[in-house]
């Protein structure tokens, strides 16, 4: 604690950070504001990171393209702190390309003009706690590819590379799109878990009061799965109030 880091600039990456070494990123406190860049409005990460947030406050990056307050080609794990009103085209919180690993903070209120309110991921993401809330994807023409995944969007490249998710644990909540998948959309290539076989209750994890919103289209108020995606549900978790415009309230 007792830092401020804000309000940098940069052409490409990383605003007020830009981390590229091959040793340990801890944030256990202290706060990094504003910022702005191509990528990364706050801060990037490359792909040699190892690194944790446990702590701190992480706020108000705007990021031209990917990741409004985080650009993660790397491992990151999120176990405390907040990271909060990010803005991006796609990620308005986080995009990550590698690992996220979400165990516990919040993050909340990211936005996009395209795809990701809080976090768009291509990589593997798993969640176990904390919570991800109000995020929200808003196109000015909303779309089967834009305006989706009001709290978290994933994708895969192609039928080789697929997205991973998996939730365990934790609470996803009150995203909106205008265009599909409130709260998640498996874009496509995607396997996307949620729960555990050997839970005995499910209250582990919660996805709930996600809106599809827009004008045409709109489907999977909590919840959008694509063709070439796939969905498996255990005990653990539970799906409830969502709300769509035309199809799948909840899925």
């Amino acid at each position: 604690n007792g830092v401020t880091v804000r309000d940098g600039e940069s052409k490409y990456q990383g605003g007020n950070l830009s981390f590229d070494s091959s040793k340990t990123f801890a944030m256990n406190g202290g706060a990094f504001e504003g910022g702005t860049s191509k990528d990364g409005g706050s801060i990037s990460f490359s792909s040699k990171l190892n690194g944790t947030i446990a702590g701190g406050s992480i706020s108000g990056g705007t990021a031209t393209e990917k990741g409004g307050n985080i650009y993660n080609q790397g491992t990151l794990t999120v176990s405390g702190g907040t990271l909060s009103g990010g803005t991006a085209t796609n990620g308005g919180s986080i995009y990550t390309s590698k690992i996220l690993n979400v165990e516990g903070g919040t993050i909340s209120n990211g936005f996009t003009t395209e795809k990701g309110g809080n976090i768009y991921t291509t990589g593997n993401m798993t969640m176990t706690g904390g919570i991800i809330t109000g995020g929200k994807a808003e196109a000015e023409k909303p779309t089967f590819e834009y305006g989706i995944g009001g709290n978290i969007l994933a994708a895969g490249a192609d039928k080789d590379h697929y997205a991973n998710v998996t939730i365990t644990g934790g609470t996803i909540e009150k995203g909106e799109a205008n265009g599909r998948g409130g709260n998640i959309d498996a874009h496509t290539y995607v396997n996307l878990v949620l729960g555990k076989e050997d839970a005995t209750t499910n209250d582990l994890a919660l996805i709930t009061e996600g809106k599809s919103t827009g004008s045409s289209g709109a489907s999977g108020g909590n919840i959008f799965v694509r063709g070439d995606s796939t969905f498996t549900m255990y005990n653990g978790v539970t799906v409830r109030d969502g709300e769509s415009k035309y199809q799948g309230g909840n899925l």
